[in-house]
C-alpha cells in the first residue's frame, strides 16, 4: 500500500474490469467505494451484457478490496449541500461527497474534474 486513499468512482471500476487500466491504483492503494457505485457498476453490466458470474465476481472483488461506504441521513443531508454549491447531478454528488478526511476520489468524470481532492483521470 502506498499510503494513498481512494474512493473508487464507478468508472474506474469498469476500466480496471473491463479494460485491465488502473491495476497500479487498485493494487497500491487503500481503497473505498460508495455503495451507489456498485449499483452502478452492475447497471452497466446488464446494459453491456456482460455474464451474470462475471458481474457477480467483480463485484466480489470489489468487495473483498475495498471498504463499501454506506449512505445515511447525514450523507444524504451533505450530498444536497454539495449539489447547491456545485451544481453536480445527483449521483456525482454522491460519490464526491466522501472525498474527505484525507481520501482522494479516483474518477475520469470529467464533471469532477478541477475538483478539491479529485484525482481526474483523462478519459
Amino acid at each position: 500500500m502506498t499510503g494513498t486513499r481512494y474512493i473508487v468512482d464507478t468508472n474506474i471500476w469498469v476500466d480496471y474490469f473491463w479494460h485491465g487500466r488502473f491495476v497500479e491504483e487498485i493494487s497500491h492503494a487503500e481503497l473505498e467505494t460508495p455503495a451507489v457505485v456498485l449499483v452502478e457498476l452492475a447497471g452497466y453490466f446488464i446494459r453491456n451484457g456482460v455474464p451474470r458470474e462475471f458481474s457477480v465476481r467483480c463485484i466480489a472483488e470489489i468487495v473483498r478490496r475495498s471498504a463499501i461506504l454506506n449512505f445515511d441521513m447525514e450523507r444524504a443531508l451533505k450530498v444536497v449541500e454539495i449539489r447547491e454549491k456545485l451544481g453536480l447531478p445527483a449521483m456525482d454528488a454522491i460519490i464526491y461527497s466522501y472525498a474527505e478526511n484525507g481520501k482522494i476520489l479516483l474518477t475520469r468524470d470529467a464533471d469532477l474534474k478541477g475538483l478539491s481532492d479529485v484525482d481526474y483521470r483523462k478519459k
